[in-house]
């Protein structure tokens, strides 16, 4: 039995393998862990919030940055229960004003240049792009736990392979 930091990194790992994304040296990815919400990603205790945060990066200096947020929904509201769905966190504008800032680190409001709602398997995803910074991000709500998978690039990775980040950012799914 893997736990749910293992899934996560191998499915993160399958989807950028199956993507194309090509990194540096033997394939492989590095993974970093970063600070989050003044908690170490798999150092912390879990909050009172529904767990620690968990922060997955990968990049590549030819074709841009992948990375994936999953936070605990209690941080957001607390009356969503244990089986949250995007929708009952809020509407896909509510949902890019509350965590957009959170993925590029400034306001968004004038930033959005699309917003879609995909349904896949069953499950709502809200899907963005973003002007410069230059991002796409998809969203979605399962279990206890909101899942931000953003991709992103500088304005050469952008002109070069918006068409594989934009397919890279499509192709999210938690199951």
């Amino acid at each position: 039995m893997i736990n749910r930091r293992e899934a996560i990194a191998c499915g993160v790992s399958l989807l950028s393998a199956a993507a194309g994304i090509r990194f540096p040296g033997e394939g492989l990815a590095v993974v970093k862990q970063g600070l989050l919400a003044g908690r170490i990603p798999g150092l912390s205790e879990p909050d009172e919030q529904g767990g620690t945060e968990i922060d997955l990066r990968f990049a590549n200096p030819k074709q841009g940055r992948l990375f994936v947020i999953v936070a605990p929904v209690l941080r957001f509201a607390d009356d969503l229960g244990d089986n949250a769905t995007i929708e009952r966190i809020g509407t896909p504008e509510k949902v890019i004003n509350a965590f957009g800032p959170e993925v590029i680190g400034e306001n968004v409001e004038g930033k959005v240049l699309s917003s879609e709602v995909a349904v896949h398997s069953g499950r709502t995803y809200y899907q963005f792009e973003l002007e410069p910074p230059h991002v796409l991000i998809t969203a979605t709500a399962a279990g206890n736990r909101l899942y931000l998978f953003n991709v992103t690039g500088n304005g050469l990775q952008w002109k070069k392979h918006y068409k594989d980040l934009k397919r890279i950012a499509d192709s999210f799914r938690v199951v």
